[in-house]
């Protein structure tokens, strides 16, 4: 009773991050290409310099791990909470509040293994041995 429990949490945790994190990969996937399409080609962001490099790698690898949340939530959880982590430290933006709505799919992917892991091991703790 307690896994299916978890298994339902883990779902809805699952579900919750995968909606999040689309709607998020949406919206970067648009913004990027807008960047690149559209304006001044002296102000896009990726010919700057290396500190810009480093910064669009890191929304570049925060994007991948939001899609790779869909079949590996628990590593994409992490990959990407740390790029948004590092994005802050990065940009000294520790008090904007949209990197800690962008850490919400990695939290929500994150904890969707977790459940997942613990209605896993509960399920094994209730299987009687076979002789």
């Amino acid at each position: 009773m307690e896994s299916n429990l978890k298994t339902n949490i883990a779902l809805a945790f699952r579900w919750s991050g995968r909606s999040v994190a689309s709607l998020i990969a949406l919206f970067l996937f648009l913004m990027f290409v807008g960047e690149l399409l559209g304006g001044d080609k002296q102000t896009t962001v990726l010919v700057r310099g290396p500190r810009d490099f480093f910064a669009v790698a890191l929304w570049i690898i925060y994007f991948i791990s939001l899609l790779a949340g869909w079949k590996w939530e628990g590593i994409s959880g992490i990959v990407s909470v740390a790029a948004i982590v590092i994005l802050m430290v990065f940009t000294s933006s520790q008090s904007d509040w949209i990197f800690y709505v962008l850490c919400l799919p990695g939290i929500l992917y994150s904890g969707s293994s977790l459940m997942e892991k613990s209605a896993r091991d509960a399920e094994d703790k209730n299987i009687p041995l076979v002789n």
